[in-house]
Protein backbone atom coordinates (compact mmCIF):
# COMPACT_ATOMS: atom_id res chain seq x y z
CA UNK A 1 0.00 0.00 0.00
CA UNK A 2 2.71 2.25 1.29
CA UNK A 3 4.75 1.82 -2.10
CA UNK A 4 1.60 2.04 -4.39
CA UNK A 5 0.76 5.55 -2.93
CA UNK A 6 4.65 6.66 -3.32
CA UNK A 7 4.18 5.70 -6.83
CA UNK A 8 1.12 7.48 -7.65
CA UNK A 9 2.55 10.52 -5.53
CA UNK A 10 5.82 11.24 -7.42
CA UNK A 11 3.62 10.22 -10.76
CA UNK A 12 2.50 13.57 -11.01
CA UNK A 13 4.31 15.46 -8.97
CA UNK A 14 7.48 16.90 -10.64
CA UNK A 15 8.39 19.23 -7.74
CA UNK A 16 9.46 15.83 -5.44
CA UNK A 17 11.71 14.79 -8.36
CA UNK A 18 13.50 18.23 -8.23
CA UNK A 19 13.52 18.01 -4.14
CA UNK A 20 15.00 14.25 -4.15
CA UNK A 21 17.84 14.75 -6.33
CA UNK A 22 19.00 18.44 -4.51
CA UNK A 23 18.82 16.23 -1.13
CA UNK A 24 21.08 13.56 -3.24
CA UNK A 25 23.27 16.32 -4.18
CA UNK A 26 23.70 18.24 -0.94
CA UNK A 27 24.90 14.99 1.28
CA UNK A 28 26.57 13.81 -1.39
CA UNK A 29 28.70 17.47 -0.62
CA UNK A 30 28.83 16.68 2.67
CA UNK A 31 30.60 13.33 2.42
CA UNK A 32 32.71 15.12 -0.66
CA UNK A 33 33.65 18.20 1.24
CA UNK A 34 35.34 15.64 3.97
CA UNK A 35 37.94 14.05 0.81
CA UNK A 36 38.27 18.08 -0.29
CA UNK A 37 39.99 18.75 2.68
CA UNK A 38 41.71 15.48 3.37
CA UNK A 39 44.70 16.46 1.71
CA UNK A 40 44.99 20.03 3.58
CA UNK A 41 43.84 19.23 7.05
CA UNK A 42 43.73 15.07 7.05
CA UNK A 43 41.10 12.91 8.00
CA UNK A 44 40.48 13.79 11.55
CA UNK A 45 37.32 14.62 13.86
CA UNK A 46 38.38 17.89 13.58
CA UNK A 47 37.35 18.09 9.53
CA UNK A 48 34.21 15.53 10.36
CA UNK A 49 32.77 17.98 12.76
CA UNK A 50 33.50 21.13 11.20
CA UNK A 51 31.75 19.84 8.10
CA UNK A 52 29.21 18.72 9.14
CA UNK A 53 28.55 21.78 11.95
CA UNK A 54 28.82 23.86 9.26
CA UNK A 55 26.55 22.31 6.80
CA UNK A 56 23.73 21.85 8.98
CA UNK A 57 24.36 25.56 10.27
CA UNK A 58 24.03 26.81 6.40
CA UNK A 59 20.78 24.54 5.90
CA UNK A 60 19.30 25.82 9.19
CA UNK A 61 19.74 29.61 7.46
CA UNK A 62 18.46 28.42 4.45
CA UNK A 63 15.14 26.77 5.47
CA UNK A 64 14.54 29.65 7.70
CA UNK A 65 15.36 32.33 4.94
CA UNK A 66 13.51 29.95 1.96
CA UNK A 67 10.19 30.08 4.15
CA UNK A 68 10.46 33.91 4.17
CA UNK A 69 10.88 34.13 0.11
CA UNK A 70 8.37 31.64 -0.61
CA UNK A 71 5.92 33.42 1.09
CA UNK A 72 6.99 36.16 -0.57
CA UNK A 73 7.30 34.96 -3.66
CA UNK A 74 5.91 31.52 -4.56
CA UNK A 75 6.26 31.36 -8.02
CA UNK A 76 7.99 28.39 -10.05
CA UNK A 77 10.10 30.22 -12.19
CA UNK A 78 12.04 32.07 -9.02
CA UNK A 79 12.19 28.75 -7.30
CA UNK A 80 14.14 27.05 -10.52
CA UNK A 81 16.12 30.02 -10.66
CA UNK A 82 17.22 29.20 -7.01
CA UNK A 83 17.82 25.71 -8.15
CA UNK A 84 20.63 27.02 -10.89
CA UNK A 85 21.99 29.18 -7.93
CA UNK A 86 22.56 26.35 -6.17
CA UNK A 87 24.18 24.15 -8.71
CA UNK A 88 26.14 26.81 -9.80
CA UNK A 89 27.83 27.32 -5.97
CA UNK A 90 28.21 23.85 -5.89
CA UNK A 91 30.59 24.02 -9.32
CA UNK A 92 31.91 27.67 -8.06
CA UNK A 93 33.20 25.83 -4.77
CA UNK A 94 35.00 23.21 -6.15
CA UNK A 95 36.73 25.46 -8.62
CA UNK A 96 38.06 27.82 -5.78
CA UNK A 97 38.96 24.95 -3.57
CA UNK A 98 42.54 24.15 -5.66
CA UNK A 99 43.29 28.02 -4.91
CA UNK A 100 41.79 28.51 -1.28
CA UNK A 101 42.40 25.54 0.46
CA UNK A 102 46.80 25.33 -0.04
CA UNK A 103 46.42 28.78 1.15
CA UNK A 104 44.49 28.05 4.33
CA UNK A 105 46.84 25.15 4.97
CA UNK A 106 49.37 27.17 5.12
CA UNK A 107 47.47 29.77 7.59
CA UNK A 108 45.74 27.93 9.88
CA UNK A 109 46.11 24.45 12.12
CA UNK A 110 44.02 21.00 11.49
CA UNK A 111 41.80 22.39 14.34
CA UNK A 112 40.52 25.29 12.99
CA UNK A 113 41.66 25.13 9.65
CA UNK A 114 38.69 22.83 8.86
CA UNK A 115 36.20 25.01 10.26
CA UNK A 116 37.79 27.75 8.02
CA UNK A 117 37.91 26.08 4.89
CA UNK A 118 34.08 24.88 5.41
CA UNK A 119 32.59 28.09 6.06
CA UNK A 120 34.68 29.87 2.86
CA UNK A 121 33.78 27.04 0.37
CA UNK A 122 30.47 24.90 1.63
CA UNK A 123 28.62 27.22 3.57
CA UNK A 124 26.73 29.37 0.32
CA UNK A 125 26.04 25.96 -1.42
CA UNK A 126 24.38 24.54 1.25
CA UNK A 127 22.31 27.86 2.45
CA UNK A 128 21.45 27.44 -1.34
CA UNK A 129 20.22 24.02 -1.16
CA UNK A 130 18.52 24.79 2.10
CA UNK A 131 16.37 27.21 0.23
CA UNK A 132 14.88 24.77 -1.42
CA UNK A 133 12.63 22.62 0.82
CA UNK A 134 10.67 25.42 1.89
CA UNK A 135 10.05 26.75 -1.13
CA UNK A 136 8.67 23.09 -2.43
CA UNK A 137 6.41 22.95 0.23
CA UNK A 138 4.43 26.75 -0.39
CA UNK A 139 4.24 25.97 -4.07
CA UNK A 140 2.90 22.04 -3.37
CA UNK A 141 0.25 23.63 -0.66
CA UNK A 142 -0.77 26.19 -3.33
CA UNK A 143 -1.12 23.40 -6.14
CA UNK A 144 -2.83 21.26 -3.80
CA UNK A 145 -4.94 23.15 -1.66
CA UNK A 146 -7.36 20.49 -0.79
CA UNK A 147 -4.54 18.82 1.15
CA UNK A 148 -3.16 19.86 4.68
CA UNK A 149 0.05 21.49 5.26
CA UNK A 150 1.28 18.88 7.23
CA UNK A 151 0.46 15.67 4.19
CA UNK A 152 2.15 18.39 1.71
CA UNK A 153 5.16 19.18 4.54
CA UNK A 154 5.70 15.56 5.04
CA UNK A 155 6.01 14.31 1.50
CA UNK A 156 8.71 16.80 0.36
CA UNK A 157 11.12 16.18 3.57
CA UNK A 158 10.14 12.73 2.85
CA UNK A 159 11.43 13.12 -0.56
CA UNK A 160 14.57 15.26 0.62
CA UNK A 161 15.84 12.88 3.09
CA UNK A 162 15.55 9.51 0.84
CA UNK A 163 17.54 11.58 -1.57
CA UNK A 164 19.94 12.64 1.09
CA UNK A 165 20.69 8.90 1.56
CA UNK A 166 20.39 7.79 -1.88
CA UNK A 167 23.14 10.85 -2.17
CA UNK A 168 25.34 9.37 1.17
CA UNK A 169 25.72 5.85 -0.45
CA UNK A 170 26.45 6.73 -3.84
CA UNK A 171 28.97 9.27 -2.86
CA UNK A 172 30.86 6.38 -0.50
CA UNK A 173 30.20 3.39 -2.82
CA UNK A 174 30.54 4.99 -6.28
CA UNK A 175 31.24 8.51 -6.91
CA UNK A 176 34.56 8.76 -4.69
CA UNK A 177 36.06 5.26 -5.72
CA UNK A 178 34.84 5.43 -9.70
CA UNK A 179 34.44 8.44 -11.07
CA UNK A 180 36.39 10.86 -8.52
CA UNK A 181 35.70 14.19 -6.18
CA UNK A 182 36.30 16.39 -9.44
CA UNK A 183 33.88 15.05 -11.79
CA UNK A 184 31.91 14.15 -9.41
CA UNK A 185 31.40 17.59 -7.88
CA UNK A 186 31.00 19.03 -11.76
CA UNK A 187 28.46 16.70 -12.88
CA UNK A 188 26.36 16.77 -9.79
CA UNK A 189 26.88 21.14 -10.08
CA UNK A 190 25.62 20.66 -14.25
CA UNK A 191 22.43 18.56 -13.36
CA UNK A 192 21.03 20.79 -10.25
CA UNK A 193 21.77 24.01 -13.16
CA UNK A 194 20.40 21.93 -16.06
CA UNK A 195 16.95 20.75 -14.22
CA UNK A 196 16.89 24.89 -13.08
CA UNK A 197 17.26 25.56 -16.59
CA UNK A 198 14.12 22.87 -17.63
CA UNK A 199 12.30 23.75 -15.19
CA UNK A 200 12.34 27.80 -15.71
CA UNK A 201 11.97 27.06 -19.77
CA UNK A 202 8.19 28.30 -19.96
CA UNK A 203 6.45 30.66 -23.31
CA UNK A 204 6.12 33.35 -20.52
CA UNK A 205 7.59 36.26 -22.05
CA UNK A 206 10.86 37.65 -21.62
CA UNK A 207 12.09 38.97 -18.15
CA UNK A 208 14.46 41.00 -16.79
CA UNK A 209 15.20 38.19 -14.39
CA UNK A 210 15.91 35.88 -16.89
CA UNK A 211 19.13 37.72 -18.13
CA UNK A 212 20.72 37.19 -14.90
CA UNK A 213 19.65 34.07 -14.84
CA UNK A 214 20.97 32.65 -18.11
CA UNK A 215 24.03 34.44 -17.16
CA UNK A 216 24.55 31.93 -14.63
CA UNK A 217 23.55 29.21 -16.25
CA UNK A 218 26.69 29.89 -19.12
CA UNK A 219 28.90 30.87 -16.12
CA UNK A 220 28.34 27.49 -13.98
CA UNK A 221 28.39 25.20 -17.15
CA UNK A 222 32.13 27.17 -18.45
CA UNK A 223 33.81 26.43 -14.87
CA UNK A 224 34.42 22.95 -15.64
CA UNK A 225 36.40 24.18 -18.76
CA UNK A 226 39.22 26.24 -17.05
CA UNK A 227 39.80 23.42 -14.19
CA UNK A 228 43.36 23.87 -13.13
CA UNK A 229 45.28 20.83 -13.36
CA UNK A 230 45.14 19.74 -9.94
CA UNK A 231 47.89 16.86 -9.49
CA UNK A 232 50.33 19.33 -10.75
CA UNK A 233 49.57 22.06 -8.69
CA UNK A 234 50.09 19.70 -5.21
CA UNK A 235 52.90 17.74 -6.30
CA UNK A 236 55.19 21.13 -6.40
CA UNK A 237 56.42 20.26 -9.75
CA UNK A 238 57.30 16.48 -9.83
CA UNK A 239 55.95 14.95 -13.30
CA UNK A 240 52.94 13.05 -11.67
CA UNK A 241 52.43 9.64 -13.57
CA UNK A 242 49.25 8.46 -11.70
CA UNK A 243 46.45 10.55 -9.65
CA UNK A 244 43.44 8.99 -8.61
CA UNK A 245 40.35 9.19 -5.69
CA UNK A 246 41.01 5.97 -3.66
CA UNK A 247 38.45 4.64 -1.12
CA UNK A 248 39.90 6.43 1.68
CA UNK A 249 42.70 9.19 0.22
CA UNK A 250 44.16 10.53 -2.65
CA UNK A 251 46.74 8.71 -4.24
CA UNK A 252 49.46 10.21 -6.61
CA UNK A 253 52.32 8.57 -7.53
CA UNK A 254 55.12 11.13 -8.52
CA UNK A 255 58.82 11.67 -9.73
CA UNK A 256 60.76 14.17 -8.77
CA UNK A 257 64.19 15.16 -8.00
CA UNK A 258 65.37 14.25 -4.32
CA UNK A 259 67.25 16.84 -2.29
CA UNK A 260 70.27 14.63 -2.39
CA UNK A 261 70.28 15.36 -6.60
CA UNK A 262 68.71 11.05 -6.59
CA UNK A 263 65.86 10.57 -8.88
CA UNK A 264 62.81 8.90 -6.52
CA UNK A 265 59.42 7.57 -7.56
CA UNK A 266 57.28 8.54 -4.29
CA UNK A 267 53.90 7.97 -3.26
CA UNK A 268 51.49 10.68 -2.28
CA UNK A 269 48.74 10.43 0.20
CA UNK A 270 46.45 12.95 0.65
CA UNK A 271 49.10 15.78 0.92
CA UNK A 272 52.38 13.93 2.08
CA UNK A 273 54.76 11.68 1.02
CA UNK A 274 54.62 8.50 2.12
CA UNK A 275 57.27 6.34 0.54
CA UNK A 276 59.60 6.12 -2.34
CA UNK A 277 62.74 4.09 -3.86
CA UNK A 278 65.19 5.22 -5.48
CA UNK A 279 65.71 5.31 -9.34
CA UNK A 280 66.66 3.41 -11.38
CA UNK A 281 67.71 0.82 -9.01
CA UNK A 282 64.39 0.39 -6.89
CA UNK A 283 65.69 0.76 -3.66
CA UNK A 284 64.49 1.68 -0.82
CA UNK A 285 64.33 5.79 -0.36
CA UNK A 286 63.37 6.10 3.75
CA UNK A 287 65.34 5.19 6.46
CA UNK A 288 62.73 3.83 8.25
CA UNK A 289 61.51 1.04 6.24
CA UNK A 290 65.16 -0.57 6.60
CA UNK A 291 64.19 -1.35 10.26
CA UNK A 292 63.10 -4.59 9.53
CA UNK A 293 66.53 -5.70 9.81
CA UNK A 294 66.58 -5.68 13.40
CA UNK A 295 64.87 -9.07 13.01
CA UNK A 296 68.61 -10.21 12.70
CA UNK A 297 69.89 -8.76 15.71
CA UNK A 298 67.75 -10.37 17.93
CA UNK A 299 67.34 -14.01 15.92
CA UNK A 300 68.68 -16.36 13.75
CA UNK A 301 67.75 -15.03 10.38
CA UNK A 302 66.66 -18.50 8.79
CA UNK A 303 63.99 -19.09 11.83
CA UNK A 304 61.75 -16.09 10.04
CA UNK A 305 59.20 -18.13 8.44
CA UNK A 306 55.89 -15.78 8.76
CA UNK A 307 56.48 -11.80 8.49
CA UNK A 308 53.46 -9.40 8.37
CA UNK A 309 53.23 -5.80 6.83
CA UNK A 310 50.69 -3.57 7.87
CA UNK A 311 50.62 -0.77 5.57
CA UNK A 312 51.36 -1.60 2.13
CA UNK A 313 52.75 1.74 1.20
CA UNK A 314 54.67 1.16 -2.15
CA UNK A 315 55.22 -2.87 -1.39
CA UNK A 316 58.55 -2.37 -1.57
CA UNK A 317 59.50 -3.50 2.66
CA UNK A 318 57.32 -6.33 1.66
CA UNK A 319 59.88 -7.18 -1.27
CA UNK A 320 62.72 -6.27 0.82
CA UNK A 321 61.55 -8.71 3.40
CA UNK A 322 60.62 -11.26 0.66
CA UNK A 323 64.40 -10.83 -0.54
CA UNK A 324 66.30 -11.23 2.75
CA UNK A 325 64.23 -13.89 3.38
CA UNK A 326 63.38 -15.64 0.41
CA UNK A 327 61.88 -18.98 2.66
CA UNK A 328 59.55 -16.90 4.13
CA UNK A 329 55.86 -16.15 3.33
CA UNK A 330 54.98 -12.28 3.67
CA UNK A 331 51.02 -11.11 4.14
CA UNK A 332 50.46 -7.37 3.42
CA UNK A 333 47.70 -5.79 4.35
CA UNK A 334 46.34 -2.47 3.46
CA UNK A 335 42.97 -1.11 2.91
CA UNK A 336 43.24 1.23 0.48
CA UNK A 337 43.06 -1.43 -2.89
CA UNK A 338 44.57 0.49 -4.97
CA UNK A 339 48.18 0.51 -3.35
CA UNK A 340 48.72 -3.29 -4.83
CA UNK A 341 47.99 -2.34 -8.24
CA UNK A 342 50.39 0.59 -7.88
CA UNK A 343 53.11 -1.11 -6.20
CA UNK A 344 53.53 -3.72 -9.00
CA UNK A 345 53.22 -1.20 -11.91
CA UNK A 346 55.43 1.79 -10.54
CA UNK A 347 57.61 0.63 -7.58
CA UNK A 348 59.09 -2.80 -9.19
CA UNK A 349 56.95 -5.12 -6.60
CA UNK A 350 57.09 -8.38 -8.27
CA UNK A 351 54.78 -11.01 -8.48
CA UNK A 352 55.35 -13.85 -5.97
CA UNK A 353 54.14 -16.56 -4.21
CA UNK A 354 55.61 -15.55 -1.00
CA UNK A 355 54.53 -12.50 -1.26
CA UNK A 356 50.55 -12.63 -0.26
CA UNK A 357 48.07 -9.10 -0.15
CA UNK A 358 45.16 -8.28 1.35
CA UNK A 359 42.64 -5.42 1.31
CA UNK A 360 41.82 -4.96 4.69
CA UNK A 361 41.22 -2.63 8.01
CA UNK A 362 44.86 -3.60 9.65
CA UNK A 363 43.38 -3.83 13.30
CA UNK A 364 40.09 -6.38 11.30
CA UNK A 365 42.87 -8.61 10.08
CA UNK A 366 44.64 -9.01 13.16
CA UNK A 367 41.60 -10.03 14.66
CA UNK A 368 40.58 -12.47 12.55
CA UNK A 369 43.45 -13.95 11.20
CA UNK A 370 44.90 -16.40 13.68
CA UNK A 371 48.71 -16.73 11.77
CA UNK A 372 51.28 -16.21 13.97
CA UNK A 373 53.91 -13.94 12.60
CA UNK A 374 57.66 -13.46 13.91
CA UNK A 375 57.77 -10.31 13.01
CA UNK A 376 55.32 -7.46 12.07
CA UNK A 377 56.31 -4.26 10.18
CA UNK A 378 53.42 -1.64 11.29
CA UNK A 379 53.38 1.75 9.21
CA UNK A 380 49.81 2.40 8.89
CA UNK A 381 49.59 6.22 8.59
CA UNK A 382 51.39 8.98 6.54
CA UNK A 383 51.27 12.39 8.11
CA UNK A 384 50.12 13.97 11.86
CA UNK A 385 47.46 15.31 9.67
CA UNK A 386 46.10 11.63 9.31
CA UNK A 387 46.22 9.44 12.79
CA UNK A 388 43.97 6.13 13.04
CA UNK A 389 43.87 6.19 16.65
CA UNK A 390 42.73 2.68 16.49
CA UNK A 391 45.93 1.51 15.75
CA UNK A 392 47.89 3.36 18.73
CA UNK A 393 45.84 1.85 21.51
CA UNK A 394 46.77 -1.31 24.29
CA UNK A 395 43.90 -3.01 22.97
CA UNK A 396 45.44 -2.40 19.26
CA UNK A 397 48.69 -3.65 21.58
CA UNK A 398 47.30 -6.60 22.70
CA UNK A 399 46.03 -7.57 19.46
CA UNK A 400 49.77 -7.39 18.08
CA UNK A 401 50.86 -9.36 21.17
CA UNK A 402 49.00 -12.42 20.54
CA UNK A 403 49.74 -12.21 16.86
CA UNK A 404 53.31 -12.59 17.82
CA UNK A 405 55.43 -15.81 18.08
CA UNK A 406 57.11 -16.48 21.57
CA UNK A 407 60.18 -13.76 20.88
CA UNK A 408 58.41 -12.03 18.39
CA UNK A 409 59.61 -8.41 16.55
CA UNK A 410 57.54 -5.62 16.04
CA UNK A 411 58.76 -2.47 13.82
CA UNK A 412 56.26 0.23 13.52
CA UNK A 413 56.93 3.73 11.86
CA UNK A 414 55.17 6.70 14.25
CA UNK A 415 55.98 10.63 13.05
CA UNK A 416 56.18 12.46 16.74
CA UNK A 417 58.63 14.20 18.57
CA UNK A 418 60.98 13.70 21.22
CA UNK A 419 59.25 16.49 23.19
CA UNK A 420 58.75 15.05 26.56
CA UNK A 421 56.22 18.05 27.73
CA UNK A 422 52.96 16.33 28.81
CA UNK A 423 50.74 16.44 26.80
CA UNK A 424 53.14 14.08 24.59
CA UNK A 425 52.80 11.87 21.77
CA UNK A 426 55.38 9.98 21.43
CA UNK A 427 55.13 9.71 25.64
CA UNK A 428 52.01 7.75 25.15
CA UNK A 429 52.70 6.00 22.58
CA UNK A 430 55.52 4.72 24.53
CA UNK A 431 53.63 4.31 27.61
CA UNK A 432 50.75 2.47 25.74
CA UNK A 433 52.99 -0.07 24.09
CA UNK A 434 54.86 -0.78 27.61
CA UNK A 435 51.94 -1.84 29.23
CA UNK A 436 51.65 -4.49 26.85
CA UNK A 437 55.23 -5.75 25.23
CA UNK A 438 58.01 -7.12 27.35
CA UNK A 439 60.77 -4.46 25.72
CA UNK A 440 60.40 -0.96 24.05
CA UNK A 441 63.01 0.86 22.17
CA UNK A 442 62.89 3.95 19.47
CA UNK A 443 65.35 5.54 17.27
CA UNK A 444 65.02 8.47 15.55
CA UNK A 445 65.39 8.86 12.24
CA UNK A 446 66.48 12.67 12.07
CA UNK A 447 69.02 12.42 15.31
CA UNK A 448 68.18 11.92 19.10
CA UNK A 449 68.82 15.51 19.86
CA UNK A 450 66.17 16.73 17.42
CA UNK A 451 63.45 18.07 19.24
CA UNK A 452 60.72 18.48 16.31
CA UNK A 453 59.19 16.30 14.31
CA UNK A 454 60.23 13.34 12.70
CA UNK A 455 59.79 9.40 12.15
CA UNK A 456 60.29 7.43 14.97
CA UNK A 457 61.09 3.73 15.07
CA UNK A 458 59.55 2.17 17.59
CA UNK A 459 60.59 -1.68 18.39
CA UNK A 460 58.90 -3.85 20.94
CA UNK A 461 59.74 -7.77 21.92
CA UNK A 462 57.39 -10.49 23.22
CA UNK A 463 59.79 -12.45 25.66
CA UNK A 464 61.64 -12.17 28.01
CA UNK A 465 64.77 -14.75 26.77
CA UNK A 466 64.98 -12.07 23.53
CA UNK A 467 68.80 -10.02 23.55
CA UNK A 468 68.71 -6.68 25.32
CA UNK A 469 69.34 -4.03 22.46
CA UNK A 470 71.61 -1.30 23.61
CA UNK A 471 74.31 1.04 21.89
CA UNK A 472 76.90 -1.38 22.55
CA UNK A 473 75.11 -4.14 20.87
CA UNK A 474 74.03 -2.55 18.37
CA UNK A 475 77.66 -1.48 17.43
CA UNK A 476 78.68 -4.97 17.88
CA UNK A 477 76.81 -6.86 15.51
CA UNK A 478 77.49 -8.37 12.62
CA UNK A 479 75.12 -7.14 10.17
CA UNK A 480 76.94 -3.45 8.57
CA UNK A 481 73.15 -1.92 8.41
CA UNK A 482 72.17 -2.94 11.96
CA UNK A 483 75.43 -1.39 13.24
CA UNK A 484 74.33 2.24 11.40
CA UNK A 485 71.48 2.38 13.64
CA UNK A 486 73.35 2.60 16.47
CA UNK A 487 73.54 6.65 15.95
CA UNK A 488 69.94 6.68 15.66
CA UNK A 489 69.15 4.87 19.01
CA UNK A 490 67.43 6.43 21.75
CA UNK A 491 68.08 6.40 25.29
CA UNK A 492 64.76 5.70 26.64
CA UNK A 493 65.24 6.20 30.64
CA UNK A 494 67.00 9.42 29.74
CA UNK A 495 64.01 10.58 27.46
CA UNK A 496 61.59 9.37 29.72
CA UNK A 497 62.45 8.87 33.03
CA UNK A 498 59.06 7.98 34.42
CA UNK A 499 56.23 7.20 31.67
CA UNK A 500 53.42 7.75 34.76
CA UNK A 501 52.85 11.51 33.18
CA UNK A 502 51.42 9.66 30.11
CA UNK A 503 48.20 9.05 29.14
CA UNK A 504 47.51 5.59 28.00
CA UNK A 505 45.52 4.93 25.13
CA UNK A 506 42.30 3.28 25.34
CA UNK A 507 39.93 2.47 22.90
CA UNK A 508 37.57 4.41 25.21
CA UNK A 509 39.71 7.30 25.26
CA UNK A 510 42.70 8.33 23.01
CA UNK A 511 43.00 11.60 22.38
CA UNK A 512 45.42 11.70 19.34
CA UNK A 513 44.27 14.64 17.37
CA UNK A 514 44.58 16.54 20.39
CA UNK A 515 48.16 15.35 21.34
CA UNK A 516 49.21 15.63 17.39
CA UNK A 517 47.65 19.54 17.47
CA UNK A 518 49.49 19.88 20.53
CA UNK A 519 52.72 18.74 18.90
CA UNK A 520 52.06 20.64 15.64
CA UNK A 521 51.37 24.21 17.51
CA UNK A 522 54.87 23.13 19.37
CA UNK A 523 57.07 23.29 16.22
CA UNK A 524 55.00 26.06 14.37
CA UNK A 525 53.26 24.40 11.80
Amino acid sequence: MFFKHLMLLYRRDVLLYVIFITGAVVLAVEVMAVRILAPFFGNTIFSFSSVVSIILAALSVGYWHGGRLADKHPDKNFFYLLVSLAGSTVIFAHFVSQFILPFLSDFFSISFGPLIATLTLFFIPSYFFGLLSPFVVKLRSLDLAERGIGQVSGEVFFSSTLGSILGSLLSGFVLIPYVGISMSMYAMGVLVVLIGVVGRYNKTPFKRLDIFFYLVVIGALSIPLFDVNEPEVLAGGGEVLFSKDGLYEKVRVVDKIHSSGQPVRLLRQDRSFSSGIQLPTGDLLFPYTLYYKLYNFFHDPATLTHALVLGAGTGTVAKEINQEYPDAVVDVVDIEPILFELSHEYFMVPEDDNIREYVADGRQSLRTNEQQYELIFGDMYSSLYSLPFQVMTKEYCELLYSRLTDGGVYVGNYISSLDTLPPSLLGSIVVTFSEVFDSVYLFAMETPEYSGPQNIVLVATKGTHVPTLTKTALANADDRTIRSFVEYFVELEDVFPTLSPYDVFTDDLAPVEFHSMELLRKANL
